[in-house]
């Protein structure tokens, strides 16, 4: 997504907004990018789980929490266990 397309996907979703050039930098579009972020994150974590590198554990608040499965993340592919 270039930056034309995030300034006027933000606008589209605030048509009130307004900032200046660091503003819009910052805010608006570090947070288009942290939401695409956070789809690819979901959606390699709902992978790992799948092979078994990752578990996934749901809070009682509904929250998901992910973590090396045991034994799992030292097998994937390039992955060193840390140190």
């Amino acid at each position: 997504m270039t930056a034309d397309s995030e300034i006027l996907e933000y606008l589209a979703r605030h048509p009130q907004a307004q900032d200046t050039v660091e503003g819009i930098a910052e805010w608006w579009i570090l947070e288009q990018r942290a939401q695409a972020s956070a789809v690819q994150v979901k959606a390699a974590l709902e992978r790992l789980v799948a092979r078994g590198l990752v578990s996934a554990q749901t809070s009682r608040d509904g929250r998901v929490f992910y973590r090396a499965q045991s034994g799992g993340a030292s097998r994937g592919v390039g992955v060193r266990p840390v140190t």
